[in-house]
């Protein structure tokens, strides 16, 4: 549409007098000061001004964009051989607490065992015993024993 009045408005004879208002004409001259090879000729410029520029555009933004993605696979790396570090680190503390823990939980059921066999010896020991009761006073014991509930015999 534009294109199609731009090609009238040449041959368009002046215009002297425009009703803008009924009743009131207004005094409108129109001159012609492009032509369309002018308006062209400064399109097909400014678009090859435009790519020229979004060409240099699009160059700086690949290049950023390798940038950045080789500085991101760098960082991934060191973060990874970090991560690896560290799992190593924490693997072997883990294996020498097991390690620890495995010797200390030895030493406590060789100990245990060992208080077991003492007591049970110090049992055996205390159960051959006899109490020897001088006669005197084995009449007061009898009835002292007489005298205790059922549940202390």
């Amino acid at each position: 549409i534009l294109t199609g009045l731009r090609n009238e408005l040449p041959n368009i004879p002046a215009i002297e007098w425009m009703v803008i208002q009924d009743g009131v004409k207004s005094p409108i001259g129109i001159e012609v000061h492009h032509k369309a090879e002018d308006l062209l000729k400064i399109h097909n410029e400014l678009a090859a001004a435009h790519r020229e520029y979004e060409q240099k555009v699009n160059y700086f933004k690949a290049k950023v964009k390798n940038l950045v993605t080789a500085e991101n696979a760098r960082i991934a790396k060191h973060n990874a051989d970090i991560q690896n570090a560290a799992a190593k680190t924490n693997n072997d503390l883990q294996v020498t607490f097991e390690t620890a823990m495995k010797k200390a939980n030895e030493e406590a059921n060789d100990i245990r065992a060992e208080f077991e066999k003492e007591r049970q010896a110090r049992i055996a020991e205390v159960a051959v015993m006899r109490i020897d009761i001088d006669p005197r006073f084995q009449e007061v014991v009898d009835e002292f024993l007489t005298k205790l509930p059922d549940s202390q015999e």
